[in-house]
């Protein structure tokens, strides 16, 4: 009995992680997805209207949505679009849809993405500034002025970013 019991939960799992299996990505179909059990891989299901567009279901619960394209070498791209309760199927469907323009255009929204993330912050733009423009050629007391001005504080006492 635990045999069949083991296969009933295999079955239900395994339709949700297939990938060929596709489903018009809705809030109650969302919401509906199982956990993956602990220790297997995340349950990816792919939307039937947008290739490319799918929800990925954690083992912590966390629902996000997510998109795989090809840039233009051809190599596939995975992102995260967003977290469901965040953003809406249809909210989420739509950026995708933005996001597959971009890469048909040639643009690569995932390495985009990364890019951003590794651009300077304004205090380190500052430091910067300081090191090889103002030091080597403004007096003292305009660099002191120059370093005095870098280091304005923002909203509860945090430096800028």
């Amino acid at each position: 009995m635990a045999s069949v019991t083991n296969l009933a939960e295999h079955r239900v799992q395994s339709a949700f992680a297939t990938p060929a299996k596709r489903k018009k990505l809705t809030k109650r179909m969302v919401e509906s997805v199982p956990l993956p059990k602990p220790g297997t891989a995340d349950v990816v299901i792919w939307d039937s209207d947008l290739p490319g567009f799918g929800l990925r279901v954690k083992g912590s619960g966390v629902r996000s949505y997510i998109l795989q394209y090809r840039n233009t070498v051809g190599r596939s791209r995975r992102m995260t679009i967003g977290q469901h309760g965040i953003l809406t199927a249809e909210q989420a469907r739509n950026h995708a849809r933005g996001l597959l323009a971009d890469a048909k255009r040639g643009s690569d929204p995932a390495a985009d993405r990364k890019a951003a993330r590794r651009a300077c912050t304004v205090a380190q733009l500052c430091q910067r500034y300081l090191q090889e423009h103002a030091e080597q050629h403004k007096k003292a007391s305009s660099v002191g002025e120059d370093r005095r001005l870098t280091q304005v504080t923002g909203p509860k006492g945090s430096s800028i970013q």
